[in-house]
């Protein structure tokens, strides 16, 4: 997988993270959690990017 191919898979999930927070939910709980967790992902995938390079 080339490194474009990562950043774009990276940048899809934080889209999918902000569609799901614009969502009509009124649960700010359940909209923290999606932010907490979309965060982490995305901090643990730009680590496995940079220890690939």
């Amino acid at each position: 997988m080339r490194d474009d191919e990562r950043w774009r898979i990276l940048l899809d999930i934080l889209v999918l993270a902000g569609e799901l927070l614009d969502s009509q939910s009124d649960d700010l709980d359940l909209k923290a959690r999606i932010v907490e967790l979309t965060l982490l992902y995305a901090a643990l995938v730009a680590i496995l990017l940079t220890a690939v390079v």
